[in-house]
């Protein structure tokens, strides 16, 4: 009996999360990315707004602006710019943005992974610094401009996804990709929920509208933004050996969940400041060119 009530409660756990999971990129991004918008001036936000016209889609609204980077991170990069890519992204020219999403320089180790070595991939911090870069020149198009911003948003909003800085290295020196490949839950022999969709749901927050309405902007920090992404990454690696307690093949413990939860929360509350911060720095840098 005890057998079958967990095997229900582990079902109910991953129909309850896979509705989140499914939709990370349409609903968490853009809650941070609204959650931010809202909180600027309304002069500032009707630049932004008029921005959007410059985008390779016209049909954006500025929540959706960084939801929609994950449907072009397979798209050859100089094509996206219309052969106009900006100076301090030309090294991705030729590339997709595929990496740009992920950095993996901290490594949660298995027993027996104590040797193993293994490259980071991930180019996050890379092309995040050239996008501020980028967002800083004096020569760029408004196009350029809208794109970049696009990339430059999402890429601050995934940092804060612990398992976006991490990943765990297994005894035959293979890793999970940053928890894709940690199984909690099959059906019919097949995945239905790994470690990485369990943390991309963010957890109930993702369903609570007054937590994003109420949150309030956290301090300014007076570091760079591209000097914050060093931070952003720091937490989020910081957090990765308590995401990987968890048992594979099996639904996370109820205090894992409310643990998780509550991380989640945090990393949203400083995702949306971060991103406020960023838009405001950017529009004044705007105003000082016109």
């Amino acid at each position: 009996m005890n057998k079958r009530l967990t095997t229900c409660f582990s079902l109910l756990a991953f129909f309850l999360l896979s509705s989140f999971a499914q939709a990370w990129s349409a609903q968490v991004h853009r809650q941070i990315s609204d959650a931010a918008f809202v909180r600027l001036s309304s002069e500032q936000q009707h630049y932004y707004s008029e921005l959007l016209k410059y985008m390779p889609r016209q049909d954006l609204s500025f929540a959706d602006l960084s939801a929609w980077v994950d449907s072009v991170k397979r798209d050859n990069l100089a094509e996206l710019y219309q052969q106009q890519i900006p100076d301090s992204l030309r090294a991705f020219s030729a590339t997709d943005s595929s990496k740009w999403h992920w950095s993996n320089a901290y490594l949660v180790r298995s027993e027996g992974a104590e040797k193993c070595k293994v490259a980071n991939k991930g180019q996050l911090e890379a092309a995040f610094v050239a996008l501020d870069s980028a967002l800083k020149s004096e020569q760029l198009s408004p196009e350029q401009e809208a794109l970049s911003l696009a990339f430059y948003i999402h890429l601050l909003e995934d940092a804060h996804q612990p398992l976006h800085t991490a990943t765990l290295v297994r005894a035959n020196c293979q890793t999970d990709r940053g928890g894709n490949d940690f199984c909690l839950l099959k059906r019919a022999g097949h995945c239905v929920m790994n470690l990485h969709s369990y943390w991309d749901s963010a957890f109930s927050a993702a369903k609570d509208s007054r937590f994003f309405n109420a949150m309030p902007l956290q301090a300014a920090s007076s570091l760079p933004m591209s000097m914050q992404m060093n931070l952003v990454l720091a937490e989020g690696q910081q957090l990765a050996k308590d995401v990987y307690k968890t048992n594979e093949n099996r639904m996370p413990h109820s205090n894992y969940q409310k643990w998780g939860d509550k991380v989640a929360r945090q990393r949203l509350e400083k995702a949306v400041s971060r991103v406020y911060y960023a838009l405001d720095q950017h529009w004044q840098r705007q105003q000082v060119k016109n």
